[in-house]
């Protein structure tokens, strides 16, 4: 399911930056509930687009980065 901005659960807990609690909600959504992590957006961006465009999401960067993800369907 995506809200009316085309985002997904997943989406949003990457843009969510208390990342005590987004972290474990973002394993979660990956390695649990199997979600794509390179789901697009109704803009065609991914989750690490999002996170790219703004500092403040660094850390949400940084996990997908580290999480062991294939992030090569990335490009900007």
């Amino acid at each position: 399911m995506k809200n009316e901005d085309g985002l997904s659960a997943f989406h949003l807990a990457c843009l969510n930056t208390a990342d005590h609690v987004a972290h474990a909600l973002k394993k979660f959504l990956i390695f649990k509930a199997q979600v794509n992590p390179n789901q697009k957006t109704a803009r065609g961006e991914t989750a690490a687009h999002l996170c790219a465009s703004h500092d403040r999401h660094y850390a949400a960067l940084e996990f997908l980065a580290t999480s062991g993800l294939d992030l090569t369907m990335v490009a900007l």
